[in-house]
């Protein structure tokens, strides 16, 4: 079964996709240890023999002065690179690559493709791609198409959206080592053109990047950087693995927002910390260039940035969340980023040069169309309020089952039931007296009278004026004395009680004193309390009662004598307690 493949020869990695006759989607060859892209790292052996992709890379830890990196950069430059002090060009080295490349291909496949379809950036002239074209007629490679990256990322993104014919979509290109910027427009008998000038950045990309946060590294590290002896081989292999180390921090960068960076070099032992605005800051400025390049490039083609019906944003350093903050913000248009930006143009590239009857079925991608940033925190806060208003729904709930028809109008009346027990309906309160109220005609169990009602305990402020009371209402003092004695021992208390006095003798000038030393007259003098006497309990306007220090309790027997006063009006006695 014949096939065709697309390279996509980046300046830090390499993608290839392949097209099989009668199928409807174009599939990525795996061509690093663990990912479809590759380095684009060339390791030049003593021997003269050449080692590429991620072996390269592993080789560079011991000896770095035999690799090769972004040679894509140095094609068409009349000087040549030299690696260990031998003198190569540079599009040769290319064009060995990419041999290496569809070698990979045509193992995994079984045979050669019939077609090759090459990447190249929209700002190559004729000299660059007729000299690229040459490098690989020597390597063996003779039938090939070159393929503008800006169209091939068109292509691709047709096979997964619909797209209008007429219609202009604006291409941005942030690779590892250049920056294109082009327009495109969709032809009605299918594919893309290239309208404008295209704009672009061959001395930008994720590599500079790369070196941002290597030079915030070195800037902490100080004077012990300054002070490493590079021509030591183990200085040099620390020195690139804490390259690599920063290479591998500003891509964690775009997933997560903080980093930490071990520094392991001779004599230093340490970890810097980045956060992501840092690193927005570092490259900030590099890539608004990159958004005015686009819009110089749709200035070319007449268009004004709202009459682009999309911005594709293609390459690996188009991850960077800035960038698509700062293209949606100045374009106002939908930007869609492809879920493997290292691969799209691959994948374009190789449908720009299949058969037109599978282009319109392809589907090689899963785009997601990125409208202008919104606050992070409003998903969060709509969750919050959801979970909120789900918990008081919960509460009302349950409090409703606790309740019961008390929520319901009319429900706080109680429901009469012939048997409440074996209901689960609310019970009728039969006993609607205060708790301790005594039944009518319930007598005393200690007295074995009825209870009378009694007044308020009155005032036991010092000096507040007592409550009226009526003889009538008076309580029948309790017993003392003896019967004190028998209560301590639990004997029941005696009946006896006190019998009210006597109408007093009108003759007698006083009557005789308690046992306190109190004479009580009819119009005695005022108390004067000493030591702060316990509150006195009065019935019936009783007149106020000298107490001493710690009185002795009054003794009553059965039959107390009565107590004279003057006047006609008796008196109570009153107890001194």
């Amino acid at each position: 079964m014949s096939y065709r493949v697309g390279i996509d020869f980046g300046t830090t990695f390499t993608a290839a996709a392949v097209h099989r006759d009668g199928e409807q989607v174009a599939e990525l060859v795996p061509l690093g240890d663990n990912k479809p892209a590759a380095a684009s790292v060339i390791f030049v052996a003593p021997d003269g023999s050449l080692v590429m992709g991620d072996a390269a890379v592993r080789r560079a830890v011991t000896d770095p002065d035999r690799v090769v990196r972004e040679v894509k950069r140095r094609i068409g430059d009349q000087t040549p690179v030299l690696v260990a002090g031998e003198p190569i060009d540079a599009h040769t080295l290319a064009a060995c690559f990419v041999r290496w490349v569809v070698d990979r291909v045509t193992e995994r496949e079984g045979a050669p493709p019939a077609a090759v379809a090459l990447t190249h950036p929209a700002s190559w002239g004729q000299h660059k791609c007729a000299l690229f074209t040459e490098a690989l007629a020597e390597q063996g490679i003779e039938s090939i198409t070159l393929v503008a990256e800006p169209a091939a990322a068109a292509v691709a993104y047709t096979a997964s959206q619909h797209v209008e014919p007429g219609s202009a979509i604006g291409v941005y290109d942030l690779g590892g080592g250049t920056f294109d910027a082009a327009v495109v427009r969709q032809l009605a008998e299918g594919g893309f053109e290239l309208i404008g000038s295209p704009e672009g950045l061959e001395s930008l990309g994720g590599v500079d990047f790369d070196e941002a946060v290597f030079e915030h590294v070195r800037e902490i590290v100080g004077t012990q950087w300054t002070e490493l002896d590079f021509t030591d081989p183990l200085v040099r292999t620390a020195a690139a693995t804490l390259r690599r180390e920063c290479t591998d921090a500003k891509e964690a960068l775009s997933a997560d927002t903080e980093v930490t960076i071990p520094v392991m070099l001779p004599g230093v032992s340490t970890r810097v910390r980045m956060v992501r605005p840092e690193f927005e800051q570092l490259v900030g400025p590099a890539i608004d260039a990159t958004v005015e390049a686009l819009r110089a490039a749709c200035a070319s083609a007449g268009l004004a940035p709202g009459d682009l019906s999309a911005v594709l944003l293609v390459g690996g350093s188009s991850r960077i969340p800035l960038v698509a903050q700062r293209v949606s913000g100045a374009f106002d248009r939908p930007v869609t980023v492809d879920s493997d930006p290292k691969a799209v143009v691959a994948t374009g590239a190789v449908l720009s040069i299949a058969p037109a009857a599978a282009r319109p079925a392809e589907r090689t991608t899963v785009a997601e169309t990125l409208r202008p940033p919104v606050p992070a925190f409003r998903p969060r806060r709509a969750l919050t309020i959801g979970v909120g208003v789900v918990a008081c729904l919960a509460a009302l709930v349950v409090t409703a089952s606790a309740v019961g028809t008390d929520l319901i109008p009319g429900g706080n009346a109680a429901q009469v039931v012939a048997d409440p027990i074996t209901t689960d309906g609310p019970r009728e309160v039969l006993d609607k007296e205060s708790v301790g109220a005594p039944a009518p005609g319930e007598t005393d169990p200690w007295t074995g009278e009825p209870y009378r009602e009694t007044t308020q305990p009155g005032p036991s402020r010092p000096g507040a004026k007592p409550a009226a009371a009526t003889p009538a209402a008076l309580t029948p003092a309790p017993t003392t004395g003896g019967d004190r004695d028998a209560q301590v021992d639990g004997a029941p208390p005696s009946t006896n009680t006190v019998s009210p006095p006597p109408d007093p003798d009108p003759t007698g000038p006083t009557g005789p004193t308690d046992p306190t030393g109190v004479t009580t007259t009819e119009e005695p003098p005022p108390v004067t309390t000493t030591e702060e006497p316990p509150p006195v309990t009065t019935t019936e306007e009783p007149p106020p009662v000298t107490t001493t220090e710690e009185p002795p309790p009054v003794t009553t027997t059965e039959e107390p004598p009565p107590v004279g006063t003057e006047g006609e009006s008796p008196a109570g006695t009153e107890e001194t307690t």
